[in-house]
């Protein structure tokens, strides 16, 4: 069971990174022409990363990753926040926004992003210093 494209854009969302290879911005008045900006090499690497990491899912953190792109799709457009009471409960309090940030650190522990961005900014910036300097 792979995850379908919405699920992968939203996984994409939650993650804070594109899902696209480009993006074409209209430049003219009537949007029929676009300049095309294509990614940093390094956010590619982490795209096809990610892709990598979703192929290798098992069924079961397959399964727990779509409950909380499914939650995350749930709340995703809800700005209201709620405080107050209900019946004789106070403190009932609902905050979308802290509730994305919670799916948010959960999903990252199954698509470890920072660690992918950490990986190739080493990289590029260790490849950037033995070329300079003849080494590796």
């Amino acid at each position: 069971m792979a995850l379908t494209v919405a699920q992968k854009i939203a996984l994409f969302e939650i993650l804070e990174t594109s899902y696209a290879g480009y993006v074409d911005v209209p430049v003219d008045i009537y949007h029929l022409t676009a300049m095309r900006y294509v990614p940093a090499n390094t956010e590619q690497k982490v795209q096809q990363k990610i892709l990598e990491r979703l192929a290798l899912l098992s069924s079961e953190e397959e399964a727990v990753l779509t409950t909380y792109i499914e939650q995350w799709q749930d709340i995703r457009t809800c700005t209201t926040s709620i405080q107050g009471d209900v019946g004789g409960t106070t403190g009932v309090a609902f905050d979308p926004f802290t509730q994305m940030k919670r799916i948010q650190s959960l999903v990252k522990i199954l698509v470890p992003v920072a660690q992918y961005y950490s990986e190739f900014t080493v990289d590029g910036v260790r490849g950037g210093f033995s070329q300079v300097f003849g080494g590796r």
